[in-house]
């Protein structure tokens, strides 16, 4: 009788012990995820932080007006918004000199980020005339990229990475080009979309006028994991996909 009566207490112990066990183990999963659910979010917003600031401190920046002269000891110094205003009211374009002066001014900013993140810069419009270099736009008005300029990582191995820079021109609508982008990129970052009202000189009745016409920009950051895919089989920067050009060979 004193037998049973141990060998249930014995059980009812190692019953106890397999129900402690098992919550201890439950509550060490739930803080373990919890802990990582936060430290996730909390990397996310300071890369959201860190990109929407960036975004906007280049707006902001000054630029020297010639791309052989260094901010610092430039004769001329201009807002770098005030130079692409310029461009664009007179072609609906940004000059190639102009994009390298943004491009710099942005690497210059993502610096800190630079070696293991990767990043695109893009100006949109919803409705403009294509660019005319002669400043007498015809035909309709359609959404396109005016300026698009990406970053990337190449990583070939561990101790094998090559910086590779595009300027591209992507024919995709915008969603799809974004998403193109969002859907291949780890820990993707995306700004807010900043609106910018630019200027374009169109014919006229009286010969010439001013439009406004709207541009929204934006910044993707995410981790670097080399050469992105597209679409068809093909690179991200492929034709089909963000068209773009190596900036060695512009």
């Amino acid at each position: 009788m004193k037998c049973e009566k141990a060998q249930a207490s014995i059980t009812d112990a190692l019953f106890m012990l397999v129900i402690v066990a098992t919550l201890a183990a439950g509550m060490a999963y739930i803080s373990f995820s919890y802990g990582r659910g936060v430290e996730i979010n909390i990397h996310k917003y300071f890369n959201e932080d860190y990109a929407s600031s960036a975004l906007r401190a280049m707006l902001n920046s000054s630029i020297p007006r010639f791309t052989s002269d260094e901010l610092e000891t430039a004769d001329e110094v201009d807002w770098l918004l005030t130079k692409m205003k310029e461009d664009y009211a007179n072609t609906g374009t940004i000059a190639n000199d102009t994009k390298i002066l943004a491009k710099r001014v942005l690497d210059k900013i993502m610096s800190p980020r630079a070696v293991n993140y990767d990043y695109i810069l893009y100006f949109w419009t919803p409705a403009d005339y294509a660019p005319e270099p002669t400043g007498n736009p015809t035909g309709n008005q359609t959404d396109r990229f005016v300026f698009v300029y990406m970053k990337i990582n190449d990583i070939k191995g561990p101790q094998n990475v090559e910086r590779l820079e595009y300027f591209c021109e992507p024919k995709l609508k915008l969603n799809r080009a974004l998403n193109l982008v969002l859907k291949h990129a780890p820990n993707s970052t995306s700004t807010r979309v900043i609106t910018l009202l630019f200027k374009r000189f169109v014919p006229s009745y009286s010969g010439r006028e001013s439009k406004s016409v709207v541009i929204f920009t934006g910044l993707i950051m995410w981790h670097s994991a080399g050469m992105l895919p597209g679409v068809e089989n093909e690179s991200l920067i492929g034709p089909n996909s963000l068209n773009c050009t190596r900036i060695n060979d512009i």
